[in-house]
């Protein structure tokens, strides 16, 4: 049964990384479309909770209760072995899931859960590579969204995949959002930064919309715009501190990334820049 997904998830095409977060202005390259069929092993999906399978091991269930609790959402933290770990799909259960420790992982997950793949120690090779498969269902409950967006948000390395799945003859886009606003990454008198994120939202068919009214509008629900925000990207900061009136220098900083290959089998719409600072 393991080994089923594990060669659906090798068998993935790889696609160019949409977005250079470090020129946001750029037009995005269109990710490649994924054929790619949900794998059966999706049943083990349909049960709340977590359900994690390590190595050749059998998949194993977890107690959602046994695991600590971090900001409202149960904690995963991942071995340097290759695991894999499912989340029902319409749970309203919040998971944050840490697959830092090295090996190639996966995570097959619905709408509003934290992910984090990325690699501390190492970067990852295509030996090493991560892959999350994101499934779409309509209907999903009120809990994995709050304030305009999706619950949760998601980290990975730009080797990483992040692969969005729709229920079949579902159509319509998916829209990259990029976001830059504006914080004060110190108590200093002089210092600036900006966090730097990747929204995507589903833009079902027969929705219309402008570039420029959601750019004038964006703390519009997406929900109120008859779309539906999937995921946020989480792509780093950047910034400047000045420590000079205390005798010290100026520190600058830059960690923002690009995102993992994205793959669909709707097509990409343009990208757009939303900057609030």
């Amino acid at each position: 049964m393991l080994a089923a997904i594990m060669l659906a998830t090798a068998g993935l095409a790889v696609a160019a990384a949409v977005i250079d977060a470090n020129d946001e202005e750029e037009e995005a390259e269109q990710p490649k479309e994924s054929s790619t069929p949900p794998a059966e092993e999706d049943s083990l999906t349909e049960e709340d909770g977590l359900t994690v399978a390590t190595g050749d091991a059998e998949p194993e269930r977890i107690d959602p209760e046994t695991l600590e609790e971090e900001f409202g959402a149960r904690v995963f933290e991942g071995t340097e072995e290759d695991e894999t770990v499912y989340i029902d799909a319409d749970t309203t259960s919040e998971f944050l899931i840490r697959l830092g420790s090295g090996g190639a992982d996966t995570v097959v997950t619905g709408l509003g859960q934290s992910i984090n793949t990325i690699d501390e120690e190492t970067e990852d090779g295509a030996d090493s590579a991560d892959t999350v498969r994101l499934i779409y269902t309509p209907g999903q409950p009120e809990e994995v969204f709050e304030r305009s967006g999706v619950r949760g948000s998601f980290r990975m390395d730009e080797e990483d995949t992040l692969e969005i799945e729709f229920p079949e003859g579902s159509g319509g886009t998916i829209l990259p959002v990029y976001y830059i606003s504006q914080y004060y990454p110190a108590d200093a008198c002089c210092s600036s930064g900006e966090d730097h994120a990747l929204e995507l939202v589903y833009v079902p068919e027969g929705v219309e919309y402008s570039e420029e009214d959601l750019v004038s509008n964006y703390d519009t629900s997406w929900l109120e715009r008859g779309m539906v925000p999937l995921a946020e990207l989480y792509l780093g900061q950047s910034g400047w501190v000045d420590y000079s009136h205390d005798g010290g220098t100026v520190y600058e900083y830059d960690n923002i990334t690009n995102p993992p290959v994205l793959l669909s089998g709707l097509s990409f719409a343009p990208q757009i820049t939303i900057d609030t600072t």
